[in-house]
């Protein structure tokens, strides 16, 4: 769904919106309706860098960088996604996840037809050098070649891909939100829940503090309100449980690859098969571990969600949440309370846990890359 054009992009050039901030970050009135302020990022400018903008706190910036950092945004009609989690969480996992999440099937992709290419060009015309290695009844000449490209390829497509985003943009608060004029950031802090509804989808990076913040609830709630825009939960630490294990996968292959031939005795594989055997047999523990842990906590996590006692970076904020919130629920704050421990609660442990894995099946299928 990150692929859908945007309709601004398809405006005539005399009509296109400008993605340059007026000097001195001046508006006039019109500016701070939530049309005038809702501006997205690329996703591939939010990938680029290794994932700078999500690595970075805008707050710590001089004002000159901040202005580059909003200069990275564009006015758009409507968000492909709603990027919504914890600013004070560390930005690297969150940018892993979403590279996962974003490129992992390309990437899949782009090593298989990699691998396979070079395994049909071997076949038909001509092979590559090949490693000699002991075998009890002969012996065995192995290509290494078409598990190294796949290898590379993947690689090449994780830290390149992102040029193949398309037109897709999304909202990140930090970027899509001014940060050094403080009239505009305030405009843009209100308009979150418009911003929300302007968003084809949201995708929550999920941390342990995340439903602890009083804005990341009042972000969901909104999102479930409004018609059922799709929320997807991508918890962080699972994905980098998962890329950690397919680090080590590689790195295991890639031994293998270069000790081939000083291995010369049968007992010398049987070793390197029970190691492989025993680290699958780990590493799969440890993520079922992480993942019952992740389950305990969400649940806990909303069985003693009350909104009064929600964080909040800003104490003039919660006056406008819990007010926002009176209007959506009748009036009274115990309403939302009651939704978020049973309506959101459900639907969202659904989204989790709704599946036999607890990372989506294509997520999975990365994992056996290359």
């Amino acid at each position: 769904s990150w692929q859908v054009m945007r309709r601004a992009d398809r405006r005539p050039p005399s009509q296109a919106p400008s993605d340059a901030p007026p000097a001195g970050g001046e508006r006039d009135a019109s500016d701070l309706s939530a049309d005038g302020l809702r501006r997205g990022v690329p996703v591939r400018t939010l990938l680029a860098g290794c994932g700078r903008l999500l690595r970075t706190r805008a707050d710590t910036l001089p004002v000159a960088e901040q202005r580059k950092r909003f200069s990275a945004s564009q006015s758009v009609e409507e968000f492909d996604v709603f990027i919504s989690h914890v600013c004070a969480s560390p930005g690297a996992p969150k940018y892993l996840t979403l590279v996962i999440d974003r490129l992992g099937g390309f990437a899949y992709k782009a090593a298989f037809f990699a691998s396979f290419g070079l395994f049909v060009t071997q076949a038909c015309w001509q092979q590559l050098p090949r490693v000699s290695t002991f075998s009890p009844v002969v012996e065995l000449r192995v290509s290494p070649w078409e598990c190294l490209s796949g290898i590379f390829t993947a690689c090449l497509a994780h830290a390149f891909g992102r040029v193949c985003c398309g037109s897709a943009c999304c909202f990140l608060d930090s970027v899509s939100i001014c940060q050094y004029d403080p009239a505009l950031k305030a405009a843009g802090i209100r308009n979150i829940p418009a911003f929300v509804r302007a968003s084809r989808e949201v995708v929550v990076l999920w941390d342990e503090a995340y439903f602890s913040r009083l804005w990341c609830v009042y972000e969901i709630a909104v999102a479930k309100s409004h018609g059922g825009i799709p929320i997807r939960i991508l918890p962080v630490g699972m994905y980098v449980v998962l890329a950690l294990g397919h680090m080590y996968t590689c790195s295991f292959v890639l031994v293998l690859l270069f000790l081939w031939r000083q291995i010369s005795e049968a007992h010398v594989w049987l070793e390197f098969r029970v190691v492989l055997l025993v680290s699958a047999c780990v590493l799969n523990a440890f993520a079922g571990r992480s993942f019952a842990i992740l389950h305990a906590e969400l649940r806990d996590q909303f069985g003693r969600f009350d909104v009064c006692s929600a964080a909040i970076s800003l104490e003039s904020d919660r006056a406008f949440i819990l007010a926002s919130i009176e209007n959506m629920f009748e009036g009274r704050l115990a309403n939302f309370n009651n939704y978020v421990r049973a309506t959101l609660k459900t639907a969202l442990m659904h989204s989790l846990a709704g599946q036999l894995a607890p990372i989506p099946y294509k997520a999975a299928l990365w994992q056996t890359l290359p």
